[in-house]
């Protein structure tokens, strides 16, 4: 077992025991049967982190179960595409970090450099400082809405969107583009990752023509990893399959 997965264990393992009691695992297999219906039927700009994070059986099944399958596909397109970000522990903006796994991979890929969270729901702060501490990083997290949550751009900082750009209305994502363009010039970076599906993100394109003379590239991604034995566990429970992971990747191609 690689130093990752081990700690991927001991997270997955922790969030059972925040979550599980007062929940038992029908209930848990029950949120996630609930959440994959809402991810497989996901519109551009719905809600999905709030609707995430209604009840708790949804947010036992983001935290114990979405959350580090989100982590390992990131890792993945880092892994594959992400040699340009370096490894010198530069600070991680992961915006809209719900739990904070995109963050947690981008920090973990490039010499775990601190991460500073921004959420606009209160109740995913805790959980993500949870996560960041059990792979073994350093972050906080505050509560805050994009735009307005993100600060001034400087020089080598990162910036991380995990699944949360098609969730921004067009007016906050517009406003969102001009501050990732102004970081960029000023030497930052970005990793932007969203579904495969192109439905749910038709703005993609106007933002690769926007980014792309700023030097970002994007990628399909498709990777079989070797989940940890307590992903199989939930998979087969809740009868999905994740053998294969998948995500679309927009990402600095010059350091």
């Amino acid at each position: 077992m690689t130093e990752l997965s081990a700690r991927v264990a001991a997270w997955m393992a922790a969030e059972e025991a925040v979550h599980l009691p007062p929940l038992d695992r029908t209930d848990l297999r029950k949120g996630i049967q609930g959440l994959s219906g809402l991810y497989v039927h996901q519109r551009a700009d719905q809600d999905l982190a709030a609707r995430a994070g209604a009840g708790p059986a949804r947010r036992a099944a983001f935290a114990c179960y979405f959350a580090p399958l989100h982590l390992l596909t990131a890792v993945a397109a880092l892994e594959r595409h992400g040699a340009a970000l370096g490894t010198a522990g530069r600070p991680v903006w992961d915006l809209g970090c719900g739990s904070g796994a995109a963050g947690a991979a981008v920090s973990w890929c490039t010499g775990q450099g601190p991460i500073l969270g921004v959420d606009r729901e209160r109740g995913w702060l805790d959980a993500a400082g949870r996560t960041w501490r059990a792979l073994g990083l350093r972050g906080r997290a505050r509560k805050g809405t994009l735009p307005e949550g993100m600060s001034w751009p400087k020089k080598g900082e990162i910036l991380c969107f995990g699944w949360s750009i098609n969730e921004l209305d067009d007016e906050a994502r517009a406003e969102v583009l001009k501050r990732v363009q102004a970081s960029l010039r000023v030497g930052g970076s970005l990793v932007l990752l969203e579904p495969l599906s192109r439905r749910i993100s038709p703005w993609w394109g106007s933002w690769l023509r926007a980014l792309s003379p700023l030097g970002v590239v994007d990628h399909d991604v498709k990777a079989r990893v070797a989940l940890p034995q307590q992903l199989r566990d939930l998979d087969r429970a809740a009868g999905l399959d994740h053998q294969e992971l998948g995500a679309r990747l927009m990402i600095s191609a010059g350091g």
